[in-house]
């Protein structure tokens, strides 16, 4: 009988030991699931970090606060602010979901990527990708360092900073003709004041920086006119004149159209306009040999030439003339991946 009965005890213990197993292996698949199933949510919405993540939750208390404060009868702001509430319940069910990356392995995924995009020569597809992960790994490291600093930052900075972001993030067709007025404390914070390691290029009108929102870890390019343009003779003119670019460019959505998203004017003696980054540099300098870079080949000069028709007849089709076309106003994005007609003070 005690043999019967320890082999009874024996067996339970085992099917109770086997089903705590199988529990525990349920509720971990569950778990991962669950992980996955927040990772790939997490992916659709384009946010890598927890920084991104909390940005964009604060994206929706701001358009919720909008809502609130403003007319509560306008249709457009019911939809949107219904938007924004619900993506915010669906945030905050999201971030302890997720398990995010530290800077320091943000930074060592960076330098692997680097590395194989330096070793990657030839397969320019293979290339294209590595540097949109790069870019994004990069932009993910500059909004977790900025995080820690945004409550630090003034409230005109602030503002300005997300009137360019949002500037930026549009990506439908243009409904207006206005161009967000950024001020000029925001243009040289992001420049560091105006500082010569940011300067693009210079030439008669005015002096071209490169731009970065840390807060948003956006880039784009600041054109900063000279002040003997400003208030020499003519000024008037000159004024008119990249007034006139802005309103140009502020009608206009195209691919293969450079997009201004800000425009900064205090007391017209700095003036400033906020474009989109050609990092690729121009058509005139990658037809020669740069910086021990090949000419392109005739694939990507068939594509520059369909892209500024493309651009040209969208234009055309609107009654405008560019009206300065050169090799130095046709630039290119990151790897060449797109081209990009810029210069518009001539339009007409």
């Amino acid at each position: 009988m005690g043999s019967a009965e320890g082999a009874n005890t024996s067996a339970a213990a085992a099917v109770t030991s086997s089903h705590d197993s199988s529990t525990t292996e349920q509720r971990q698949q569950q778990s991962d699931a669950t992980a996955s199933s927040s990772s790939s949510e997490l992916d659709t919405m384009g946010i890598r970090t927890r920084a991104e993540l909390d940005a964009q939750l604060r994206e929706c208390e701001r358009i919720l606060q909008d809502f609130f404060d403003g007319d509560c009868d306008d249709l457009d702001k019911i939809d949107k602010a219904e938007l924004a509430d619900q993506k915010k319940i669906r945030l905050c069910a999201l971030i302890d979901s997720k398990r995010f990356p530290t800077v320091e392995e943000l930074e060592r995924t960076l330098a692997t990527k680097q590395n194989e995009l330096k070793a990657c020569s030839g397969d320019y597809k293979k290339r294209r990708e590595l540097a949109r992960e790069v870019r994004g790994i990069k932009e993910a490291i500059a909004m977790e360092h900025s995080e820690a600093k945004r409550l630090e930052i003034p409230n005109e900075i602030r503002n300005s900073s997300d009137l360019l972001y949002d500037a930026m993030s549009d990506q439908g067709e243009a409904t207006t003709t206005t161009t967000p007025n950024i001020s000029m404390e925001y243009v040289r914070s992001v420049t560091n004041g105006f500082r010569a390691d940011t300067v693009i290029g210079t030439g008669g009108f005015g002096t071209v920086y490169k731009g970065l929102d840390t807060r948003h870890a956006k880039q784009f390019v600041v054109k900063k006119f000279h002040s003997n343009v400003l208030t020499g003779l003519g000024a008037a003119q000159v004024l008119q004149q990249l007034e006139r670019e802005v309103e140009v460019l502020s009608q206009f959505r195209h691919d293969n159209i450079v997009r201004v998203f800000g425009y900064s004017n205090e007391a017209n003696t700095d003036v400033c306009i906020l474009y989109e980054y050609g990092s690729g540099g121009s058509l005139s300098d990658v037809l020669k040999t740069v910086q021990g870079r090949k000419c392109l080949d005739w694939r990507k000069r068939l594509d520059v030439a369909v892209s500024i028709l493309s651009a040209l007849t969208y234009l055309h089709k609107r009654d405008c003339s560019h009206r300065d076309l050169k090799p130095d106003n046709i630039c290119f994005t990151e790897e060449f991946e797109r081209v990009i007609l810029v210069d518009f003070g001539l339009a007409r």
